[in-house]
């Protein structure tokens, strides 16, 4: 198997456990309230950014010593790192803003932003598969 494969499937594992798995179910603890679920998940997503950075940065650094950065896998990556950027440039500065308004003890309205979120989660998580599929 080669790294970059193993970088992307690890990846994706985080991805699944960190967005999918870790998250959704701390607000299923009884004994944790709204404002500390909320800071806790302020804090996974801060940390998570910089390991997502961190798997960017190692693909392309293998990609390159593979030989295996080829024009597709580059379109690839850019595309990866528009979909980190519309996460943590865009969407996660919002939550951010909406999660200190709760803490703040503020009531927010509904908002769309966290299934924006999922669906860019899972658009990443597909994309990182498919680039997986991509790499020689």
């Amino acid at each position: 198997m080669r790294w970059s494969a193993v970088i992307c499937l690890l990846w994706i594992g985080m991805i699944i456990g960190v967005s999918f798995l870790a998250t959704p179910a701390k607000f299923l603890a009884t004994n944790v309230s709204l404002p500390d679920a909320l800071a806790i998940g302020r804090a996974t997503f801060s940390v998570f950014l910089w390991v997502e950075c961190g798997f960017f940065v190692a693909l392309i650094y293998v990609a390159i010593l593979d030989q295996s950065m080829s024009f597709e896998v580059a379109a690839l990556l850019l595309v990866l790192l528009g979909l980190l950027g519309i996460n943590y440039l865009i969407i996660q500065p919002i939550l951010d803003l909406r999660v200190q308004f709760i803490l703040d003890g503020n009531v927010v309205e509904p908002s769309q932003m966290h299934r924006l979120y999922v669906a860019i989660e899972m658009l990443k998580l597909l994309w990182i598969a498919f680039l997986t599929a991509n790499l020689k």
